[in-house]
């Protein structure tokens, strides 16, 4: 990469003399010498591990899909900037840009005196350092100066304030679910099989509805995979058919949604309901037509509850970050992480793709029972009950877990960000959770119920 200028023969001699003189402030902004668009190609990351005999170190790879990432270009500024944060444990040092510029292009870094010459798609930067591109007209007569810089994501530390909601009065039991349409919370409880539903107003913080049961379900529906798709509710009943109902009724009256039969129902996103039919991951949005949206690392899906939130890019308008997350159905449980960008516009729509936890990170979600995420300002919050794998409830229900990188990593706290200390005083008991106008809201069986808001510290 660092082919001087002096090199590349008398022209760019020149231009090295002139360039060498360059300040800021000298810059001129001309539509002749620009970059107009700037990728990056895919972040390869090593790790150093130990093998499970534990005698020697191993290495192994984690890849980051560079389309994924977007960049905004601020033309006047003459800044370039990736819209996300990408992992925290990324290896950002030999990155390959792809840019497209009018003119001639160069390339300087921190510690380098002169700029050098630059091969868009071949040469790697180091973006753990400022990043300088010099783009010149071919004329000679204008240049700008574009300072790049990728962001990796940063820790949060925001406080979180809990409200005992007791005098609301919920009563609720067993395994549940909880979903929020508008400002009202619906709780479905499995009731030991004969399902239930209660609703809260969060706008007026009257008291909970008295416990009604389902009807309508042609067999006992499964309370754990109840979603919210188009203002209404769907959820999996035992022999695989969809039913759904709505707020008009409460939750309380069920219909059988459509013909198909599915394995499990997975999430929601505004435009899409996704479901696996035993063979692939499925998405419909009309609830007609079911179309595949995932096919690898299927023995890694989440069984019911599944987890999961959806919030808008910075890039498009129209496109959704969808993450959802749970455990796996293996005889040693695991924490199982998924991602997507749903998009109404299919060039834009991606599949769904299970990301691996990196081995011996110190940001790997732990597997918890009762596993529970929402979104939350601008972070996943995720946390859980004992290890399901022993049943140890020492760290049940004592640390919140943040994600800023669309659930590739994950923060634990031990200060500002916390759970209620009650919340563990029962830690077998199950706990759901929703958000609903900013607000996070805690249910635990047994009828405990605390809302929580973030501040700044």
């Amino acid at each position: 990469m660092k082919n001087i200028l002096k090199k590349a023969g008398l022209f760019v001699a020149v231009l090295l003399t002139v360039v060498s003189c360059l300040k800021d402030k000298e810059v001129v902004n001309y539509p002749q010498c620009a970059i107009t668009s700037f990728t990056v190609g895919n972040i390869t990351t090593y790790f150093n591990t130990k093998t499970s005999d534990g005698l020697y170190d191993s290495i192994y790879t984690r890849v980051i899909d560079g389309s994924s990432i977007g960049f905004n270009i601020d033309q006047l500024k003459g800044e370039i900037e990736s819209v996300d944060s990408i992992i925290g444990w990324a290896d950002i040092s030999r990155v390959v840009p792809t840019i497209t510029y009018t003119g001639l292009i160069f390339c300087k870094q921190r510690g380098w005196d002169n700029y050098y010459s630059f091969t868009s798609g071949v040469d790697s930067v180091d973006f753990t350092q400022d990043v300088e591109f010099l783009v010149f007209s071919t004329d000679q007569q204008n240049n700008r100066i574009y300072k790049a810089k990728l962001n990796k994501a940063k820790l949060v530390a925001d406080s979180l304030y809990w409200t005992d909601m007791a005098s609301t009065s919920l009563t609720l039991s067993g395994v549940h679910r909880s979903v929020s349409l508008g400002s009202r919370i619906y709780a479905f409880a499995d009731n030991g099989g004969a399902p239930t539903v209660t609703s809260f107003d969060t706008a007026t913080e009257s008291a909970w509805t008295t416990p009604a049961a389902l009807t309508g379900c042609g067999s006992t529906l499964d309370v754990r995979t109840v979603v919210v798709f188009n203002d209404k509710f769907y959820a999996l009943a035992a022999d695989g058919h969809l039913y759904s109902s709505d707020a008009a009724v409460q939750g309380v009256a069920w219909t059988q949604a459509g013909d198909v039969t599915l394995t499990s129902l997975l999430c929601a996103d505004p435009t899409y309901l996704y479901a696996y039919d035993g063979s692939k991951i499925v998405q419909s949005s009309d609830l007609l037509t079911w179309t595949a949206n995932g096919v690898t690392d299927l023995d890694k899906l989440p069984v019911a509850p599944v987890q999961s939130a959806y919030y808008q890019t910075k890039t498009h308008a129209g496109m959704q970050h969808v993450v959802m997350l749970g455990l796996t159905n293996e005889a040693t449980r695991n924490t199982t992480c998924w991602y997507k960008v749903s998009s109404s516009d299919k060039d834009l729509n991606q599949q769904w793709n299970h990301l691996p936890a990196p081995a011996g990170s110190d940001y790997v979600l732990p597997v918890m029972e009762s596993l529970t995420m929402v979104r939350l300002g601008d972070q996943l919050v995720a946390f859980g009950g004992a290890d399901p794998n022993t049943g140890d409830t020492a760290q049940a229900f004592k640390t919140i877990y943040t994600s800023d990188d669309n659930g590739l990593s994950w923060q634990p706290h031990t200060t500002r960000i916390l759970l209620p200390k009650e919340l563990n005083e029962n830690p077998t008991l199950p706990v759901s959770a929703v958000v609903v106008n900013g607000k996070i809201w805690l249910l635990q069986s047994g009828g405990k119920v605390w809302c929580g808001t973030i501040g700044k510290k």
